[in-house]
C-alpha cells in the first residue's frame, strides 16, 4: 500500500522565502507535491483547512525571531495531525535542539547549509514510509471506530427488541391467567 511520490504532499514551513522556494522546487523535481508557508500563522491556517492532504512537514526551527517557533509547530502537528511526519531543518543546530525536536515529535533533524540535498532526499524517502504507516493506522482507526459505533447501534436495537419481546411475553402470560 505504498503511495507513489506524486501522491505525497510536503508542506515546507520556513520564513526564509528563498530556502523554502528552493526546497519546494527541488522536492517537486523529485516528484513530490509541495506547498510553501512562510509564517507560522500561514502554516497553521493551511493545516486547519488542508491537513488531511499533507503527509510531511519540513519545518524551520527558528522563525519570526522565535528560537522555538518551529519546535512549537512540530508539537502542534504531532498532537493534532499525528499522520503528518515532521522534519526539522535549522541553521542553528546543536545536540540539545535535536533532542528537543525529537521530544516534540520530529521524525528527523537536518542542518541547513551543511546537509547535502541527498540527505534531505533520503530523509524524505524514509519519512514517506513513516507517513504511509501513519496513514494506514489512521485509516484502520477510522474503520474500527465505525465498527464500534455500529456495534453500539446494534446493541441498542437488540435491547429494544428484547424489551418488546418481554412486554409481549408479559401480556401473553396475563391473558392466559
Amino acid at each position: 500500500m505504498t503511495k507513489s511520490p506524486r501522491a505525497i504532499r510536503i508542506l515546507i514551513i520556513d520564513d526564509d522565502h528563498d530556502y523554502a522556494d528552493s526546497q519546494a522546487g527541488y522536492l517537486k523535481d523529485q516528484g513530490y507535491e509541495t506547498v510553501a508557508a512562510y509564517t507560522v500563522e500561514s502554516a497553521r491556517d493551511y493545516l486547519e483547512s488542508k491537513a488531511s492532504e499533507v503527509n510531511i512537514a519540513l519545518v524551520d526551527m527558528f522563525m519570526e525571531r522565535d528560537m522555538e517557533a518551529g519546535l512549537k509547530l512540530v508539537g502542534l502537528i504531532s498532537k493534532r495531525y499525528p499522520w503528518i511526519v515532521s522534519i526539522v531543518v535549522t541553521a542553528y543546530g546543536d545536540f540539545d535542539n535535536a533532542i528537543k525536536c525529537m521530544q516534540a515529535g520530529s521524525f528527523s533533524y537536518i542542518m541547513k547549509g551543511t546537509s547535502p540535498q541527498g540527505l534531505i532526499t533520503e530523509t524524505v524517502k524514509k519519512a514517506v514510509s513513516q507517513a504511509t504507516i501513519r496513514l494506514s493506522v489512521r485509516d484502520i482507526r477510522k474503520v474500527a471506530e465505525e465498527i464500534l459505533k455500529r456495534a453500539h447501534d446494534i446493541e441498542g436495537m437488540l435491547l429494544r427488541i428484547t424489551d418488546e419481546v418481554d412486554i409481549e411475553s408479559d401480556a401473553t402470560q396475563a391473558d392466559e391467567k
